[in-house]
């Protein structure tokens, strides 16, 4: 078990960095899964455990497994013992069940059941009003992420009296053709949602002028400013280089800013600002020196960064999905992520490649 801890601190360590890439992240797959047949060998109470019931109760109580490894867990245990449906079916099943009166603890582990599905590659159960209203809302992301779009247009006409506010939102951004409205960014906020996959899924859905009128809004909040940073990197568009370049120069946003930088334009800003800068070990060193390139991108961008960029880009490449396939495959961590956003935006048929939250995914 020592082993398997070690594998999944180093997976977190590295799940969305710009170091890491996708043969990391395969490696550790493997050796997570060979780490928990050894344990299933072992007798260990949960992987060598055949009672997909009793496996998922132990899994409940957060005492052999940390409650935060528990969606790895049970992925390991499905691959082990062969036993993706029947463990989908019995976490499903148990949600079903849940009152919205227990913990938070233990609603997040059942309710988390689509996206198990989605990692598994098998189907969801049917949506339903009758179904806790955090489990509703994954099985609206999974249908979002399978582009079964006709489903939720179903669910939305039929059930538009019964459902809760923030189902409500879910519906307004995963609806075809979407709501293009920036003031659902207000939803977003009553709701305390902004740090959320479905408002990353919603700000690369946008058009520009939309975008546009949403990156006003959080400007005139600086409480809003890091999240607005955020919003410019998973746009994509290269006309928010130079406002990331200024935030780069204030060391309240410079890691954010660089972050913000290397996800656009990836090695492409290395000819701006040397590596080892960008990546040394010492972050407040780091901070202090990246401050001084802010300028320096400023001065480059209209004679020579403007015209070699496109107008959306992702680590330096026009977003389309013959790039993002490539960023999928060959991508650091962190722009996999991104790309994974950026690919719900394309047809997928039927080949759905779920990698926006990699905490989650094997």
């Amino acid at each position: 078990m020592h082993y398997l801890e070690k594998l999944l601190a180093q997976r977190a360590h590295f799940i969305t960095t710009f170091y890491a890439n996708r043969q990391n992240v395969e490696d550790n797959r493997n050796r997570l899964i060979a780490s928990a047949r050894q344990l299933a060998n072992s007798h260990h109470p949960f992987f060598a455990n055949h009672d997909v019931n009793g496996a998922v109760a132990m899994l409940e109580k957060g005492v052999i497994i940390p409650r935060d490894q528990s969606l790895l867990s049970l992925q390991l245990y499905a691959i082990v013992h062969q036993k993706s449906q029947a463990t989908f079916d019995c976490l499903f099943q148990s949600s079903t069940l849940l009152s919205s009166s227990l913990p938070s603890s233990r609603l997040s582990l059942h309710c988390l059941a689509p996206k198990l599905a989605l990692c598994l590659q098998i189907d969801d159960k049917p949506l339903s009003t009758g179904h806790h209203e955090t489990l509703l809302n994954n099985q609206l992301l999974v249908c979002y992420y399978r582009q079964q779009f006709s489903v939720i247009e179903a669910f939305s006409s039929e059930h538009n009296g019964e459902i809760t506010l923030l189902t409500r939102l879910y519906l307004n951004v995963f609806i075809q053709p979407p709501v293009s409205n920036a003031l659902l960014l207000i939803d977003f906020i009553q709701l305390e949602y902004l740090e959320s996959e479905l408002f990353e899924l919603y700000v690369v859905s946008l058009d520009v002028k939309t975008l546009l009128a949403l990156v006003n809004q959080l400007a005139a909040d600086q409480q809003h400013i890091a999240l607005l940073i955020k919003v410019m990197a998973l746009s994509g568009y290269s006309r928010f280089i130079p406002f990331l370049a200024r935030y780069l120069q204030d060391t309240s946003y410079t890691a954010n800013a660089h972050h913000a930088l290397r996800i656009l334009l990836g090695d492409k800003l290395d000819t701006l600002i040397p590596n080892y800068i960008q990546f040394n070990s010492d972050e407040l060193q780091r901070i202090e020196d990246l401050r001084y390139y802010g300028a320096k991108i400023l001065h480059h961008w209209d004679e020579s960064l403007l015209p070699s960029l496109g107008p959306r880009l992702l680590s330096g490449l026009p977003v389309n999905k013959d790039n993002l396939d490539f960023l999928l495959k060959s991508g650091s961590q962190a722009h996999r992520r991104v790309a994974a956003l950026h690919q719900s935006q394309f047809p997928n048929n039927g080949e759905v490649y779920y990698y926006s939250q990699p905490g989650l995914v094997l």
